[in-house]
């Protein structure tokens, strides 16, 4: 649908917004010089849905400092404080990223990766591992296991969010 914003006494102005493919809203904004309708200028703006992330840990705090710093960023997000619950919000949420812990009560980060990749929707969602071990055999098992990056604990916030970004946000 296209709407004339406005007139001013050399120009017309108009809008179109229209939905594309997965969710996303472009909004076009053209400027056309009223004799001739030759186009000035153009604006487009993309917008994306918003991007759902998955948390999961079975440490309070660290949900909680994750969960601002990702909603600051615009993503929608939920949480899972252990493994059986990590797989079972991953299968209503259907996350576009997942952070996991390691060390978990009921199913540990390596369980849940493989369990995950097994859910064929879910098969190449990005999976980060956040955790305390940070030995080399820990590290591989979790690239094994189908996780993209394995982040050592304590870990700097920019890092993983431009991480995420940068696997996330086309």
């Amino acid at each position: 649908m296209v709407h004339q914003l406005n007139t001013k006494p050399h120009f017309n102005i108009f809008q179109k917004n229209f939905i594309k493919k997965q969710d996303t809203k472009i909004n076009i904004v053209v400027l056309y010089l009223k004799s001739g309708n030759q186009k000035l200028w153009e604006m487009k703006n993309k917008k994306k849905r918003q991007q759902k992330i998955l948390l999961v840990d079975d440490e309070p705090n660290i949900l909680i400092a994750l969960t601002f710093l990702f909603e600051k960023e615009g993503y929608l997000v939920e949480n899972a404080v252990d493994g059986k619950d990590a797989i079972e919000k991953t299968l209503v949420f259907l996350p576009d990223v997942i952070v996991l812990d390691v060390m978990m009560p009921h199913l540990n980060g390596f369980e849940v990766a493989k369990q995950i990749r097994q859910i064929p929707s879910m098969d190449n969602t990005p999976i980060f591992f956040l955790s305390a071990k940070g030995s080399y055999d820990d590290k591989m098992k979790g690239y094994e296991s189908g996780g993209e990056y394995y982040i050592t604990k304590p870990f700097d916030n920019d890092h993983l969010l431009r991480l995420v970004n940068e696997l996330v946000i086309v």
